[in-house]
């Protein structure tokens, strides 16, 4: 398990074109850029198992591009107990991560040095707006998930 989420890291390293031990600067990101990382992150979590019987190994699995922190809530939003550990249930609960779809929405990103603020308003939807702000921290990562 180590091994594979090593090698997803470096190359997801290799992918955005960084290091570890390097500082970052988000300044050098275009749209484009953001929209790749968030269509890893989507496909990333397309291959998250729905049922578990150990929420710590999900919680890893979500933190190769969310924080620990909102990995934990992310999980802890979307995995209720089952017969044997957890599952997924039907039907759109938690923070259920999509891609922002600028054709059917209006779609905004604010790409700073420091962060990526990317926000999506909806007209028709549970909620008015979602936004992720992206940082790094040894890696980019969404260190925050608003839903309103």
């Amino acid at each position: 398990m180590r091994r594979t989420i090593l090698a997803v890291l470096i190359s997801f390293s290799l992918l955005v074109g960084c290091r570890a031990d390097e500082p970052h600067d988000f300044s050098n990101w275009d749209e484009e850029r953001v929209y790749r990382f968030l269509n890893e992150i989507d496909s990333h979590i397309s291959d998250i198992p729905l049922e578990t019987d150990n929420k710590e190994e999900i919680v890893q699995m979500y933190e190769a591009y969310f924080s620990p922190e909102l990995s934990v809530k992310i999980v802890d939003s979307l995995y209720q107990p089952a017969d044997r550990g957890w599952k997924v249930p039907d039907g759109d609960s938690g923070y259920i991560f999509f891609v922002p779809d600028n054709q059917q929405n209006k779609v905004t990103m604010d790409i700073g040095q420091d962060a990526i603020t990317v926000q999506e308003e909806f007209e028709f939807w549970m909620h008015a707006r979602n936004q992720y702000t992206i940082t790094y921290d040894q890696k980019p990562i969404i260190s925050e998930w608003i839903m309103e």
